[in-house]
């Protein structure tokens, strides 16, 4: 059991467009601030997401998405997801998939 009494909470602005009809793309931002009730410590994170979707057909798309995290406050390094920690205080990471819809 995690006893150090962290609570973090998640602010998101987020916009989508579609270019085309089978183009779309989005840009996200994402603030998380928190406090550990056993030291006071305060962190925060500041994400930026970007993204495209290429519709190939109604089942079948191609995406790629950018992520950027910048650690602060009382926060020692960066993690997006479930990606191992970063050794400093930012982190990026891009994914490149095909999607098939069943």
């Amino acid at each position: 059991m995690d006893t150090t009494g962290l609570r973090l909470q998640n602010v998101e602005v987020s916009i989508r467009k579609s270019v085309t009809p089978s183009f779309l793309v989005g840009l996200g931002y994402i603030f998380t601030f928190g406090r550990y009730t056993a030291n006071d410590a305060k962190p925060h994170y500041n994400q930026v997401n970007v993204g495209s979707d290429y519709f190939l057909s109604k089942r079948t798309d191609l995406y790629l998405d950018g992520i950027y995290q910048r650690a602060g406050g009382a926060a020692a390094v960066a993690q997006i997801y479930s990606l191992s920690p970063s050794t400093t205080k930012s982190q990026w990471t891009a994914i490149l998939g095909i999607r098939h819809k069943f």
